[in-house]
């Protein structure tokens, strides 16, 4: 299968093209972006800029999950008493 530019295309990616329920499966489960990644040559600098974004990515959606925990907690003292 080849894409509008004449070079060949992932036969994952082609089938979910004909089946749009199994993308956010896959989105979600992270086998869209290993697959993306092998399909062809990564550059080192691309390479390392991705990890970096991955990881500051990750840090980032912790650190938010730890914040609306915090937020969504009921039993939290009132910090402006008589306000």
């Amino acid at each position: 299968v080849a894409n509008n530019l004449g070079f060949p295309q992932c036969m994952f990616f082609a089938c979910l093209e004909t089946a749009t329920w199994r993308r956010p499966m896959a989105t979600k489960d992270g086998l869209v972006d290993i697959v993306r990644c092998g399909c062809c040559y990564e550059k080192p600098c691309r390479q390392l800029q991705r990890l970096a974004y991955e990881v500051c990515r990750q840090v980032y959606g912790t650190e938010l999950g730890h914040k609306i925990s915090f937020l969504v907690q009921s039993n939290q003292q009132d910090p402006w008493l008589g306000c």
